[in-house]
């Protein structure tokens, strides 16, 4: 409420001619509650069942007596009257990429943004859309060397077809439910990384050192990731060949805010942005479910345009907490199978006598959630 109120006076000051209505006011406190409530906008068309669907405190009944009280107004009304209000820019769809950043809200259809989500999602969304579409390189012809050792490699392996993906595409998403190995298939791309590097280069040139980087959403997150590809690493049968470059690395792993560094007193800001990039030839980012869109925006922009990203998550993980869906939301093209996207469907975790497929009840319960979110 104070943020509408402060915005819209801004835009509609006290002296001049044209005053701001109380559906201006109520325009820009339902854009502020989206990202405050995890939502990257707001459908002018379904808003009040939305609201009341999820406002809650410790009285529900007082929380519906005041959402009674709102002058709430039909969306054609709201949307012709936002149409021509100076809070509101309308982005051509011919040229969506045109921002202007004097207007406080976003109007796209029935679709009202705050525009910093607006510009955030674009930012997201232009970069995805060129580095999943960028054109594949040749597979190394060593690769199944490199990974017999690890995986099956057979035609239905696909970890080992991850691990060929993040090998000839830009950037590459790896997903699987828990206990399908996402995190052993993290420990087989770093070691056909520093193969094919090792191939490329040789052993002993130093000054052409593999630079990788390991983060993870949250501290825990990030700790979790560093034991899980250690423990896959120091495993039976797992190569020994580039275990001190893995573990050097996994060493390093951080957060995703620590990787992008932080400027002192600009909060929200990072030293890692557009003028200057992250200085990292591969970044793998896990738990990526829990990954905002406001950061995956920042990360984006810090990253060069050969670096290579290989995003690794669970996308019927909880949510991060803050707006966006970013990890769903890719998900959602696996289906198509034009994309370098590997979804693990085996459930190694909770497998009886290390069979793989052959699980216990709680370990078929995951499967049959995966399959079923297909």
């Amino acid at each position: 409420i104070h943020a509408a109120q402060r915005i819209t006076d801004a835009v509609f000051p006290k002296e001049g001619s044209q005053k701001g209505e109380f559906i201006d006011y109520l325009s820009v406190a339902m854009a502020v509650w989206a990202p405050a409530n995890g939502h990257v906008c707001v459908n002018l068309g379904s808003i009040q069942n939305q609201i009341r669907d999820e406002i809650g405190s410790t009285d529900g009944a007082v929380d519906l007596e005041l959402f009674n009280l709102i002058k709430w107004t039909n969306a054609a009304e709201w949307l012709s009257h936002l149409s021509k209000s100076p809070l509101v820019s309308i982005p051509d769809p011919k040229s969506i990429d045109q921002v202007d950043y004097t207007k406080p809200l976003v109007l796209f259809g029935d679709a009202l943004y705050l525009t910093r989500q607006w510009v955030d999602e674009g930012i997201v969304s232009n970069a995805l859309r060129t580095r999943l579409t960028a054109p594949s390189t040749p597979l190394p012809k060593d690769v199944n060397t490199w990974i017999k050792d690890i995986f099956e490699n057979g035609p239905n392996d696909y970890q080992a077809e991850a691990v060929k993906k993040a090998l000839t595409h830009n950037t590459s998403v790896l997903l699987g439910g828990p206990g399908t190995g996402k995190t052993y298939t993290i420990a087989g791309m770093l070691h056909a990384f520093y193969c094919e590097h090792a191939t490329t280069n040789g052993t002993e040139n130093t000054e052409t050192k593999l630079r990788v980087a390991i983060a993870a959403p949250t501290a825990k997150a990030a700790r979790q990731v560093t034991k899980s590809v250690e423990d896959s690493v120091s495993s039976t049968g797992f190569p020994k060949t580039h275990k001190a470059e893995i573990e050097a690395v996994t060493n390093d792993s951080s957060t995703i805010h620590r990787l992008l560094g932080s400027l002192p007193g600009r909060r929200g800001r990072f030293a890692h942005q557009a003028q200057n990039l992250l200085p990292y030839d591969i970044v793998i980012i896990d738990e990526v479910s829990m990954v905002s869109l406001p950061l995956m925006a920042r990360l984006l922009e810090a990253l060069g345009p050969d670096t290579k990203l290989v995003l690794v998550g669970d996308p019927q993980q909880l949510n991060s907490v803050e707006a966006g869906a970013v990890l769903p939301e890719i998900a959602s093209l696996y289906k198509t199978q034009e994309y370098p996207i590997t979804k693990l469907f085996i459930n190694r975790r909770q497998a009886i006598d290390g069979i793989p497929n052959s699980v216990n009840n709680i370990g078929q319960l995951a499967v049959n959630i995966s399959e079923a979110n297909l």
